[in-house]
């Protein structure tokens, strides 16, 4: 996977959700020592991303979190 080293020194906060999914894409790919595919890489991430967003989902519900 080739990704442009600003993307991963920038602020997370700057970046765009595109950026953001490459960026965990990438750092997931390189915790497995680059043996699985971008392919994988991504739905890894959108995973990840998905189990954190219902997280959020349901502790804001329980009113723990102020949406």
């Amino acid at each position: 996977m080739d990704i442009n080293q600003t993307l991963l020194t920038r602020d997370a906060n700057t970046l765009t959700q595109a950026e953001l999914l490459s960026r965990i894409a990438y750092k997931i790919q390189r915790r497995y020592d680059f043996t699985i595919s971008d392919d994988e890489a991504y739905a890894a991430a959108r995973a990840l991303t998905g189990f954190c967003q219902t997280l959020l989902d349901i502790n804001t519900h329980r009113g723990n979190v102020k949406p």
